[in-house]
């Protein structure tokens, strides 16, 4: 009987170490999980001349000055990038395991500078790539604002487009035009007749309408994707309106004056333009913002005066005259960029 005891305990034994072997059965022994994921190897690319860069043979990105392509890959496979510049192709090869964390630059002379920064990232096992641009390095752009012109008179409402070319990331000149209405006044004096040394000016408003046409330079203040910016804009102002009336009451102690104006003409004159705002750049094409300045029209204008008191007396003069005050824009920009890609051999 002892026997058989010892018999059945060493076939339990035995049959408990062959199930916790099993695949899919679930032993009793504690076990440790691995983490096999490789550690990825990361390489930031950027280079000095407008080139396209290569990946293992397939052309991911158009690389400008103003372009860096960060690529992770698996480090525990050899890798090869190359850069096209016209259509000479310029290869680095990365090693297998040798990569951790790699910057890498296309040089003026051809040459690539490789330099290694300790660093490490947990990622998967395919490689991929992710692109950060600098938006609008070099691109046609044209800008449309529309807002609030005001003062202390009142408000008006305006629209300009401008049509430009950035030069680079932070530099655009354009030539712009639009609408602009805002409020003006004239002034009139009363000259009293017991104290003509003192004499009394009133004011009176009058609606003004023009059309501006610009040479406007931007300039971004940083190279981010929102950005604060200044402009200054400089041309013709084309006048809109060419005559209008009304009159002023003066009053003081000794009487009371109406004078009555009439505006017969408005010249030609000189615009200019200052403005600070932010730019937010949502897509490589779009960007959308607004802006606070200060704008003002240069005009001779001819008015003539008369007063109640004497409907047969008038004076007739022509003097400078500014139209101005601050104004309010929002602003939408398109910003098509011009890439120059080429065709290259899937190869090589």
């Amino acid at each position: 009987m002892k026997q058989i005891y010892i018999m059945l305990f060493m076939i339990c034994i035995t049959c408990s170490a062959t199930a916790q072997n099993m695949p899919g059965f679930p032993g009793v022994r504690s076990t440790k999980t691995v983490d096999v994921t490789p550690v990825a190897g990361i390489m930031q690319v950027s280079t000095e001349i407008p080139c396209l860069l290569v990946l293992d043979g397939k052309t991911i990105a158009w690389l400008t000055p103003y372009h860096q392509v960060t690529i992770y890959s698996n480090p525990l496979k050899q890798r090869s990038l190359a850069f096209s510049v016209n259509d000479s192709m310029h290869v680095k090869l990365i090693p297998a395991g040798a990569m951790e964390y790699k910057y890498l630059k296309l040089k003026h002379d051809t040459t690539i500078a490789d330099s290694a920064v300790p660093g490490k990232q947990p990622l998967g096992l395919n490689p991929r790539s992710v692109i950060r641009y600098v938006p609008f390095a070099t691109a046609i752009n044209v800008q449309f604002s529309g807002g609030v012109n005001f003062n202390g008179i009142g408000t008006g409402f305006q629209f300009k487009v401008i049509a430009g070319y950035s030069f680079n990331p932070q530099l655009r000149l354009g030539i712009g035009s639009g609408w602009i209405n805002c409020l003006s006044h004239i002034t009139g004096n009363y000259v009293p007749v017991y104290y003509q040394d003192k004499p009394t000016y009133e004011s009176s408003g009058f609606n003004f309408s023009y059309v501006p046409v610009f040479a406007d330079f931007s300039a971004r203040l940083i190279k981010k994707r929102a950005s604060p910016f200044i402009s200054f804009a400089a041309g013709i102002s084309f006048p809109l309106t060419k005559s209008a009336g009304g009159r002023m009451t003066m009053t003081d102690n000794y009487g009371t004056d109406t004078q009555y104006y009439k505006i017969t003409s408005v010249k030609t004159g000189f615009y200019m333009n200052v403005s600070l705002g932010m730019k937010w750049y949502a897509t490589n094409f779009l960007d959308l913002g607004f802006a606070l300045g200060y704008e003002a029209s240069f005009n001779k204008i001819t008015a003539e005066y008369t007063h109640e008191a004497s409907y047969s007396y008038s004076d007739k003069h022509t003097n400078p005259h500014v139209f101005s005050g601050f104004h309010f824009d929002l602003i939408l920009g398109l910003n098509p960029v011009i890439n120059k890609i080429k065709k290259l051999p899937e190869r090589f």
